[in-house]
């Protein structure tokens, strides 16, 4: 192990690895463990999988991005959820209005008939 410095270097055969600063030897491993261990996050469930005809309080809202495209993310008391992408483009008007616990979300069923069921749900005012 070399200093350089404040730099800290270790050189092992021909190739030489920086380790850090001298006065930070050790790492902060709660700042790691706290995002790598995914604490305080809720599980994403679908939209499938709550109870039928049980409203769900809804605490936020948001539009996001992901492999499918723009979609509306859900926060619920217990987890989140992503809405059918067909929402997507009306629910984008009307984010600006959205008030977190005024509004619930309804799982009232699958519609049949397609390739790929669909999900049906409904947003009410509290």
């Amino acid at each position: 192990m070399a200093v350089y410095g404040r730099l800290q270097v270790r050189v092992i055969g021909a190739t030489a690895f920086a380790c850090g600063c001298v006065a930070d030897k050790n790492m902060d491993l709660t700042k790691i463990n706290e995002t790598s261990t995914l604490a305080g996050l809720k599980p994403a469930v679908k939209l499938r999988e709550p109870p039928i005809n049980v409203p769900h309080l809804i605490l936020g809202a948001k539009i996001t991005k992901g492999r499918f495209g723009e979609s509306v993310l859900l926060e619920l008391e217990k987890n989140v959820v992503f809405l059918s992408g067909r929402v997507t483009e009306s629910f984008k008007t009307q984010i600006d209005k959205f008030e977190a616990a005024k509004y619930t979300v309804t799982f009232t069923g699958l519609e049949e008939g397609n390739f790929h069921p669909a999900t049906k749900f409904l947003i009410k005012e509290v």
